[in-house]
């Protein structure tokens, strides 16, 4: 069983500009391949810590440890999302993380329901320098055996562009929401 447990990261300016700052740092660590040194790894690790045990949730939380647990952080700037919240749970066994920019409703339904609807297009300019050619009729029939199961059971629905152009992918799109382009195609560059 997995329990869920929302946290609404409230954050000052103060420390989202200092939790901004120490990434970015550490961040340019990385880029430059050089070893990740005690202070900022310790000190981004320790600020997001101390700002998850703080959070009311995070007693709850770790009140039971044998359970399977993911605390869904939300917060609408995905900046501080995107930050290693992963370090602040180092040595937490069954415990893993869900990062929303926005609360789930109570009864929450996708704009875009099962089946999962595939769009594939295969393209490849009539004017193109490519000497090979795309097998269209290959490509196809690799995907349609792939989804064989799912298909005829009606979990999967896959369409395919008629004639990969672009104003055939944008009518395709206008008439229907699709879960998964899948693109394969040849081009050139001028």
């Amino acid at each position: 069983m997995t329990t869920y447990f929302p946290i609404s990261l409230s954050l000052d300016a103060a420390q989202e500009k200092e939790l901004l700052q120490l990434h970015e740092s550490l961040g340019k660590l990385l880029e430059k391949a050089q070893p990740i040194a005690h202070p900022p790894h310790e000190a981004i690790k320790q600020q997001l810590s101390s700002i998850l045990h703080a959070q009311p949730a995070w007693a709850a939380c770790m009140a039971d440890p044998y359970t399977q647990r993911v605390l869904a952080l939300q917060h609408p700037d995905s900046r501080i999302l995107n930050l290693p919240w992963e370090l602040a749970l180092a040595g937490q066994e069954r415990l893993y993380l869900s990062k929303n920019t926005l609360a789930p409703g109570p009864n929450y339904v996708p704009d875009n329901p099962l089946p999962l609807k595939i769009l594939v297009m295969v393209s490849c300019p009539e004017d193109s320098s490519v000497s090979s050619r795309l097998s269209f009729e290959e490509e196809e029939l690799a995907i349609l055996r792939a989804c064989g199961n799912l298909f005829e059971t009606g979990q999967v629905q896959i369409d395919f562009t008629e004639d990969g152009s672009l104003a055939n992918l944008r009518q395709k799109l206008k008439d229907n929401h699709y879960h998964i382009l899948h693109f394969s195609g040849h081009g050139v560059f001028h």
